[in-house]
């Protein structure tokens, strides 16, 4: 059960850092005038 949660909360905490990730690069990009839509 242990590891079956730390392998869950791994990976929504590895999804949440990706969409941060995603997020911050289309900021600069919209900084930069190319804005782009998720």
């Amino acid at each position: 059960m242990e590891i079956v949660g730390y392998e869950a909360v791994h990976m929504k905490t590895s999804h949440h850092i990706h969409l941060l990730q995603r997020y911050k690069r289309n900021y600069q990009n919209t900084n930069q005038g190319n804005p782009k839509r998720f």
